[in-house]
């Protein structure tokens, strides 16, 4: 027995450790997945009884964001602390394990209320360094309306430090993002417990998308496992302020940055507008992205990278709405339909 006095709520997919110390109140949400463990990203290795010791055990270890424990076989109670999550890497399936990754985190009994006053996770990442990426409720300025948001609080290569509040995942091989969608012009949210689950390949619109203000954007976009990033400088009250009145907003990213995204990535030589609200003759429309043509001009362009696409030229019409789109001539890397699953984050 861990020398603290604990409670442990299971309930759906959560697991819940509330400790109780002579330092205070500590309080960790768990995300469980049974049948999964995370490769690759072990700290240290240690034994516990039971689910609840061993994500105790990653509680009061500096580092540790998840856990594999054994449940059966061969060095059962085995407890493998990770510096990392399954949202950032790949888990691999095993009866044999439970993985759980810390949620959202608590670290006095003060600390929610002041964590309910911010309005985005870079106020709180600034606040407090050592936050964890997970669940947290951000508050919009000059309102008493609170709206739950994940974090992500460490660093993404390509857009820089931890703070970024996610908005969106988008899969570009479905049409729930395609560019008449009502989800880029309302204030409603969507699937919005895939959206807290972080960084996994599950759609989704959170309360951010028109609640969060924001300097700068952090996108990915993720083809056969491989997730690469961005970052776009751009400032703005939300991003449904920037998106849904479907205005052209330019942005200063540049094609290297936006071919970068997908590996192979093809586009054509000339026009290279990016920008909100691409909208040209209704051969392509994108809510947020790069297009190209093989003329100077962009009246009839034929190529695009972005996030909701619908495309309509070259005699086609294919159904990706996030990813990689070039059917005609003249493209730097031959022929493209590259459908990626798409993040949108802020800060």
């Amino acid at each position: 027995m861990f020398p603290v006095t604990k409670m442990l709520f299971v309930l759906l997919q959560f697991l819940f450790v509330f400790i109780r110390s002579g330092l205070g109140v500590k309080q960790t949400f768990f995300h469980r997945k049974a049948g999964q463990y995370l490769p690759d990203s072990v700290i240290t290795t240690k034994y516990a009884e039971c689910e609840l010791e061993c994500s105790w055990l990653c509680t009061i270890h500096k580092g540790c964001l998840s856990v594999n424990y054994k449940v059966s076989g061969l060095n059962q109670g085995l407890c493998q602390l990770n510096n990392n999550t399954i949202s950032e890497k790949v888990g691999v399936t095993d009866d044999h394990f439970v993985y759980l990754a810390i949620a959202v985190w608590s670290q006095s009994k003060t600390k929610p209320q002041e964590i309910a006053s911010k309005s985005s996770c870079k106020e709180l990442f600034d606040n407090d360094g050592s936050l964890q990426s997970g669940i947290y409720q951000l508050q919009s300025k000059g309102s008493s309306q609170k709206y739950p948001v994940y974090c992500h609080m460490t660093e993404i290569p390509g857009c820089g430090p931890g703070g970024w509040t996610l908005v969106m995942k988008t899969n570009g091989d479905l049409s729930t993002f395609t560019y008449d969608s009502p989800l880029w012009t309302n204030k409603e949210s969507y699937a919005v417990e895939d959206g807290l689950e972080g960084l996994t390949e599950k759609e989704s619109k959170l309360a951010s998308y028109w609640n969060t203000p924001f300097k700068k954007l952090c996108l990915g976009m993720t083809v056969n496992g491989d997730r690469k990033w961005m970052m776009l400088d751009y400032e703005a009250s939300s991003l449904y302020n920037v998106i849904a009145d479907g205005e052209y907003r330019k942005t200063t990213a540049g094609r290297v940055a936006w071919k970068y995204l997908i590996a192979g990535s093809s586009l054509q030589l000339y026009c290279n507008e990016e920008g909100f609200g691409i909208f040209y003759s209704k051969r392509i429309t994108i809510r947020l992205g790069y297009m190209a043509n093989n003329h100077e001009n962009c009246d009839r362009s034929d190529s695009c990278i972005g996030f909701g696409i619908f495309f309509d030229t070259c005699q086609q019409t294919p159904q990706i709405t996030c990813g990689n789109i070039a059917l005609c001539s003249n493209n730097d890397n031959g022929h493209k339909l590259t459908a990626a699953f798409g993040y949108i984050l802020v800060q």
